[in-house]
């Protein structure tokens, strides 16, 4: 589109120019208000041919295309309404085909997807006079055929069996006429499947491998030593007409596929799911060969052969054989998974890093990683505690200090901000995941006031966050303080009375804000500090024996009340006693809060349990449904609600999670079985609680929107979460 102006006035002739000039320009002054106008006119006429299409219209424009198609508008979560109007025809010519409602599937909701028709899976009688022998295809060419379509299962296929009432199974059934849920209801005449993957896939690339701390040849591939499925690395479908398998969708690996298929998994290419190696920088002669990986079920850190290393997908453990030459160093480069870029991790986070000066910018990246990665930047720094030492050495107002890899970096015991309004800020670089670990709290001490201290994208294991002295804000974002501190080996907290941030001796008002972060009980001064919480986790664990943490208190000086607090978009495991609750939207309190003052503030659209002494809710569970069963048997019966009736409202209405155990996949998200008052509950129609961010419920809108119009008449689909 052309933005040149139109100047009318260099083109009348150049008589008429000088006499306006000896009259003071008059005319040039008319003329530059029509050429304006002009020019408006110009471009809107220009506009016209980009409108016609999608790829180039104005926005106002695009709804108006989409009803020329007959597009039917969907939620805004995962793509922008141009987007799904421009595949609107691509859909279309390939509608009422399997492959298509999984494309569909996987393009509305953002999840990896897989389409079944389960009248394909259904058994039949053969007839004698038109026998058919089809076999069904086991997807592997070193598995045998897994039966015919109607023969029994070949139990020599371990693949086949393995996968039975999975996502790709491939075996006969029986009918089953109950309505389709995750569990039953699948294999009818009618129906057609939609499998959905929620949790999303990170990539860790060169961390160093966590010994075992109950043998000498056993490692974690995560860093912080518990177990954990790996994931897949989900390759890309190039075959339009094809179904997805499971090496294209963001799953936990099956150690069956693994093991039969270990070079489809494991190897150095970046479509590969894992490797291991003895260097971060993963040369070709450091990668241990696939020939010496062999699949093995770890749990008891049963010795792989003598030459062998065994690799555990489920649970994310490596053993080396007795003969094995035992690297003093190793790395994993793996996938896991989780719900949302929620705490410390590998995703995007450009938007929210503040850009940094030369003069202030302070870069660490290991001495062992690449020297390309050194050389790209002019001054690094080999650990955390020597750029700290450069700059007080320095003696700068202001430091960011940029952690450039995921490798594990100390810290040391006292960090101190001394200057007037200084500022220092721990960061990890954009989709890196480093883990500062240690023993004993990170205490970070402000000589002066005025100081800020922000911690970006970092896990930190094994210590908690005490500040004392001048700070005038603590800001945490994307970083996991690890609930509990550590994580054991069996997956459980090792010290679940600790705090993760706590205060000391502060000497003016703190304001301290927690964003998009995982963290333990935060047990902070009630008359000097402000604490803010958004799209985060407040963990306190439970202990396997004596009283359990408050989640949000202040300290035992203070009679354990703790500051102020605004509250939106978070899940808080475990109590809250606080001064009182100015907002709190969004929230899952799964035990009971107490604010000292109740006459002011607010909690909406959340979950508030039946103890609690909070300020005036609305739209709150249980409370909402309560009311409403007790008007609606009023209105119908004419009594009140007995005791027994409201027990089994709280009941059902209490929020069910995947899982509640930090370093699990699936960890504080919402179960299907949750009540769906829980599930839908936000303000937007979203779920209550952190996760209130993906718009679970709206993809699902916008899948079944969509199923309505291109699915063949006649055929009911069912939609079936995997994780």
């Amino acid at each position: 589109m052309s933005e040149s102006p139109i100047d009318l006035y260099e083109r009348i002739p150049a008589v008429y120019r000088r006499r306006d000039a000896e009259n003071g320009y008059p005319l040039r002054a008319l003329l530059e208000v029509i050429s304006e106008q002009a020019g408006i006119v110009k471009h809107d006429i220009e506009g016209l041919l980009d409108n016609f299409f999608i790829q180039t219209s104005d926005e106002w424009a695009i709804p108006y295309i989409g009803d020329l198609v007959d597009n039917e508008a969907l939620h805004e979560v995962v793509h922008r309404r141009r987007a799904d109007v421009a595949k609107t025809i691509y859909y279309r010519r390939r509608k009422g085909t399997l492959p298509i409602i999984e494309e569909i599937a996987r393009d509305v909701t953002g999840w990896g997807a897989h389409a079944v028709e389960f009248f394909e899976l259904m058994e039949w009688t053969q007839n004698l006079n038109h026998l058919r022998f089809e076999r069904t295809d086991t997807g592997s060419p070193q598995d045998p055929p897994a039966m015919d379509r109607v023969g029994t299962v070949n139990l020599r296929n371990l693949n086949a069996v393995d996968q039975m009432d999975g996502p790709f199974d491939i075996l006969a059934h029986s009918a089953d006429i109950r309505p389709t849920t995750d569990r039953s209801g699948w294999h009818n005449i009618p129906n057609i499947g939609i499998f959905l993957w929620r949790l999303n896939r990170y990539e860790m690339l060169s961390v160093p491998a966590r010994a075992s701390r109950d043998n000498s040849y056993g490692y974690y591939f995560s860093p912080r030593g518990h177990p954990m499925p790996l994931f897949t690395n989900p390759e890309r479908e190039v075959d339009p007409t094809g179904l997805a398998t499971e090496r294209h969708v963001p799953t936990p690996i099956r150690p069956l596929a693994f093991g039969s298929e270990k070079l489809e998994y494991y190897g150095t290419s970046a479509e590969h799911s894992l490797v291991l190696s003895t260097s971060a920088d993963r040369t070709a002669g450091s990668i241990i060969p696939p020939g010496d990986i062999v699949c093995m079920d770890l749990e008891t850190w049963s010795r792989p052969p003598k030459d062998k290393v065994g690799v555990d997908v489920a649970r994310g453990c490596i053993a080396f054989g007795a003969d094995y030459d035992q690297p003093d160093q190793l790395f994993g480069s793996y996938n896991y998974g989780f719900s949302a870029d929620i705490g410390g991790g590998p995703y995007d986070r450009r938007e929210r890093l503040t850009p940094a000066s030369d003069e202030a910018l302070y870069v660490v990246v290991a001495k062992e990683q690449p020297d390309q990665l050194r050389d790209e930047v002019d001054h690094w720094r080999g650990t955390l505690t020597q750029a700290l030492q450069d700059w007080h050495s320095l003696g700068a107002e202001r430091a960011i200090i940029e952690i450039l890899d995921n490798r594990v970096y100390g810290a040391p015991a006292t960090i101190e901000i001394d200057k007037e309004d200084g500022s220092l800020e721990i960061r990890a670089a954009n989709r890196t995941r480093p883990v500062i670990r240690g023993i004993g709290h990170l205490n970070v001490e402000a000589k002066k006031t005025g100081a800020q201290l922000i911690l970006s994208g970092l896990v930190v294991e094994g210590r908690g966050l005490r500040f004392s002295g001048g700070f005038e804000t603590i800001a945490i974002s994307d970083t996991t303080f690890i609930p509990g501190l550590r994580v054991s080996e069996d997956g459980t907290p090792n010290n679940p009375n600790t705090a993760s941030i706590r205060s000391d001796s502060i000497t003016r008002h703190c304001t301290v804000a927690i964003s998009r972060s995982i963290v333990g009980p935060v047990i902070l001064d009630a008359n000097r500090h402000a604490l803010s919480i958004s799209d985060s986790i407040v963990d306190a664990p439970e202990p396997a024996s004596g009283d359990r943490l408050l989640a949000i208190a202040g300290p035992a000086s203070s009679d354990g009340v703790g500051p102020p607090v605004t509250i939106k978009r978070a899940t808080i495991f475990g109590a809250v006693d606080v001064q009182s609750v100015p907002l709190a939207s969004e929230v899952i309190f799964m035990e009971r809060v107490i604010a000292e003052r109740r006459q002011s503030g607010c909690i909406r659209f959340s979950y508030v349990p039946v103890p609690s002494q909070a300020p005036r809710r609305y739209q709150c569970q249980p409370d909402l449904a309560l009311q409403e069963r007790d008007e609606a048997i009023r209105r119908e019966e004419g009594r009140s609600m007995t005791a027994p009736e409201k027990r089994r409202i709280r009941r059902r209405l209490q929020p069910v999670f995947t899982s509640t155990s930090y370093g699990q996949p699936a960890y504080a998200q919402l179960s299907q079985r949750c009540a769906k008052q829980i599930r839908t509950g936000g303000e937007d129609g979203a779920e209550m609680g952190v996760f209130n961010l993906l718009h679970q419920p709206q993809r699902e809108t916008n899948l079944r929107i969509r199923l309505r119009e291109y699915l063949p008449f006649g055929l009911d689909p069912g939609i079936i979460y995997v994780t």
